[in-house]
C-alpha cells in the first residue's frame, strides 16, 4: 500500500531502524489456508526498510479490539463495535538494536504489570509503548496512562519511551522520572506533534521483582487470611481462653486487695 511504502521510503532515507504499529493479517497460514484474523501489531524495521521483528498484541481492549462473548451475550448496540474483531498474539516477541534486546507493550498493556515483566525477564535492557489514545480526546485518560507506566519503568528499573498518537509521549528513566515529554510551543502535551531526542540508559541487572514478580503481595495475602481464619474459626480462638483467665485473675487479686485495705483502714478507725 501507498502508508506502507511510505514507511519503507522512510527508513531507507534516513538510514535509521523504526518502530511502528500496524494491523496486520497473514495471508496464509504455514498450511497454505486463508488467513482473515486481524491483530494489533508492532514492527521493527532496519535500516534499509527490511522487516527485523514482529510482535502481535496479547491483551487486546474489550470492546474497541474484541467484544468479550460474542455471540454469547446480547450486549447493547451502544457499547459493542462495530467493525472486524481482532485476535490477540500468541507470546511476546524481544526485538534487538544496537545488540540491546527490549520490548514494544501496546497501548494499554503497559497498565500491566505481567505481560510486562515478562519482557524484562526473557531479557529487555529498555521498553517502549506505542499507544493510539485518539478515542480518549484529550481527556485525563491520558495522563493516567503515563503515570500508570511510570510505575513499570520502576518496578524493573528499565527506561520506558511512550509514543503516543493524540497522549502523552515522553521519556522515563529507570528511576521513574520523566526525563522529557514532546509539546507544542505552549507547553501542552495532549494533541501535539512533534520530535523527542533522549539517551536513555539500558537496564543492566535485574530486580527482585522481576525475577519473583508478586511474592512479596502474595505474602501479604496470605498473612492477612491467616490472621482472618486465626479471628473467625474457634478452635483458634482456645488461646483467648488462657488470656480471658489471666484477666479474670488479675482482677480478683486487684478486688482482694481492695478489700484488704479496706478492711486495715476500717480496724485503723476503730482503734
Amino acid at each position: 500500500s501507498a502508508s506502507s511504502h511510505t514507511v519503507l521510503a522512510l527508513a531507507q532515507g534516513t538510514g535509521v531502524p523504526l518502530v511502528i504499529g500496524s494491523a496486520t493479517s497473514a495471508k496464509f497460514t504455514a498450511d497454505e489456508e486463508i488467513q482473515t484474523e486481524l491483530k494489533n501489531s508492532a514492527f521493527l524495521l532496519g535500516r534499509e526498510g527490511e522487516i527485523l521483528g514482529k510482535y502481535d498484541k496479547l491483551k487486546l481492549l474489550p470492546f474497541a479490539e474484541y467484544v468479550p462473548l460474542e455471540g454469547r451475550f446480547p450486549w447493547p448496540a451502544w457499547l459493542v463495535r462495530k467493525g472486524d474483531s481482532l485476535v490477540s498474539g500468541k507470546d511476546i516477541a524481544l526485538f534487538e538494536l544496537y545488540g540491546q534486546p527490549f520490548g514494544v507493550v501496546i497501548c494499554w498493556e503497559g497498565l500491566f504489570p505481567d505481560p510486562f515483566r515478562e519482557f524484562v525477564r526473557r531479557g529487555a535492557r529498555f521498553m517502549l509503548n506505542l499507544s493510539n489514545e485518539a478515542r480518549f480526546d484529550g481527556t485525563q485518560a491520558s495522563r493516567q496512562f503515563l503515570a500508570m507506566t511510570v510505575f513499570r519503568a520502576v518496578e524493573h528499573r528499565v527506561s520506558l519511551v511512550r509514543a503516543a498518537n493524540t497522549g502523552i509521549s515522553a521519556a522515563i528513566d529507570p528511576l521513574g522520572v520523566i526525563r522529557s515529554r514532546v509539546t507544542d510551543k505552549s507547553g501542552h502535551d495532549l494533541g501535539v506533534s512533534g520530535v523527542l531526542t533522549v539517551t536513555m540508559p539500558v537496564a543492566t541487572a535485574s530486580t527482585f521483582y522481576t525475577r519473583h514478580g508478586d511474592v512479596f503481595a502474595a505474602a501479604c495475602v496470605i498473612i492477612a487470611l491467616a490472621l482472618l481464619a486465626f479471628a473467625l474459626v474457634p478452635g483458634w480462638r482456645r488461646g483467648r481462653s488462657w488470656f480471658q483467665l489471666l484477666h479474670r485473675q488479675t482482677g480478683r487479686v486487684g478486688n482482694s486487695s481492695s478489700r484488704t485495705l479496706r478492711g486495715d483502714r476500717s480496724a485503723f478507725d476503730r482503734r
